[in-house]
């Protein structure tokens, strides 16, 4: 009975996935997705209160995994920023040409975090295709629409502390709030528009390096 209970619950999530790939959220039935699994939309409120939590199931492992590796690179780059603070108490502040010699450097020590992560995220998106389409592209109306929002938000206080850094650093005042932003939308929408026009996951690696330059030197650019 358990085992019926899970493939009932499982086929509904597939049904689900269906039609929110096809119809988006706001425009799809529950009715239609019920009937797709072959099971009444009485027996779909048994796992699920509605429409958005049955959404909430097709996507939220994915969500929650994709938020997982974002948070650990943003952590990991901040102890990075740690290895900045005996610059810092030196007399004369670094030039320009100076600071971007020691950060590539270190950069060079190994591979560097964004790859790693560059590399993490690819794996992790291209082997959850369809439901990083949902979550991007297919969530409007549902708790997830600002999904990729957050991403930015949190882009966008990890570059502002990355600037408090390195302005102290070159003496230099902090960067204005809008440059901040609009670093953190160039690093994020440009995932984003990878993953949702180009399928094949050799081809959206092929780009890893060039998108991984042009960020950095948009970043390097906003501190002459």
């Amino acid at each position: 009975m358990k085992e019926q209970t899970e493939e009932t619950k499982k086929n509904l999530i597939a049904a689900a996935k269906k039609e929110f790939l096809e119809k988006g959220f706001i425009a799809s039935s529950l009715r239609s997705i019920c009937k797709t699994a072959g099971v009444t939309t009485g027996a779909c409120y048994f796992f699920f209160k509605d429409k958005e939590d049955l959404f909430a199931a097709s996507v939220q492992d994915f969500a929650n995994g994709l938020s997982a590796i974002f948070k650990a690179h943003i952590q990991a780059e901040k102890s990075l920023f740690k290895e900045y603070e005996p610059l810092s108490r030196q007399q004369t502040p670094l030039t320009y040409d100076q600071l971007i010699e020691i950060i590539m450097q270190k950069e060079d020590e190994g591979m560097s975090s964004d790859r790693l992560v560059g590399k993490q995220v690819f794996d992790f998106v291209y082997e959850n295709y369809e439901t990083m389409i949902l979550l991007f592209s297919k969530a409007a109306g549902t708790k997830y629409e600002h999904f990729v929002d957050l991403f930015i938000q949190e882009s966008e206080n990890h570059i502002k502390e990355f600037c408090q850094v390195i302005c102290r650093l070159l003496d230099k005042p902090m960067i204005k709030p809008y440059v901040m932003h609009w670093l953190a939308h160039l690093m994020i929408d440009t995932y984003v528009s990878l993953f949702l026009h180009i399928q094949d996951k050799t081809e959206a690696e092929s780009y890893l390096p060039q998108i991984l330059a042009s960020q950095q030197a948009a970043l390097f650019a906003i501190f002459k």
